[in-house]
């Protein structure tokens, strides 16, 4: 249906931009936890838009993306400028 296309697109593109699936697919498991049908055809889904990114040879190259820098916290009671 409609998630799964949704799914297999994230899949691509995680692919695209060099995202590690590991995070995506513990999300999966703990969101769609108590529907193990769910769960399983997303984590499918999923896994075949990575997998159609990775041998469809639409695309020349791949992008990456480094984590964004951790934003710092001032310290508590510091005044805003």
């Amino acid at each position: 249906g409609a998630q799964d296309a949704l799914f297999f697109a994230l899949g691509v593109v995680s692919w695209l931009y060099s995202r590690p699936t590991e995070a995506t697919l513990a999300w999966i498991d703990e969101r769609f936890a108590n529907n193990t049908l769910v769960r399983d055809a997303n984590r499918t889904a999923y896994l075949a838009g990575f997998n159609f990114g990775e041998t469809t040879e639409l695309w020349d190259h791949r992008y990456e993306v480094r984590p964004a820098p951790k934003p710092t916290v001032p310290p508590a009671g510091a005044q805003k400028e």
